[in-house]
């Protein structure tokens, strides 16, 4: 017969380190999110300045 107790336990701990990994994704997930739009900002600031210089230059 199996002993309930470490089944518990073992259950628990798989269920607790489950949540911490989805955790820490879910914060990955926010951190990335929040710096998406700073990324998109730059790449067309850079943009417009690539095409203020070609209009510069012609």
């Amino acid at each position: 017969m199996i002993r309930p107790l470490p089944l518990l336990w073992l259950w628990s701990e798989a269920l607790h380190r489950l949540s911490r990994a989805r955790l820490a994704t879910l914060r990955n997930w926010k951190n990335a999110s929040s710096l998406l739009p700073n990324v998109v900002f730059r790449v067309r600031a850079k943009e417009e300045r690539d095409k203020v210089a070609q209009s510069g230059s012609s």
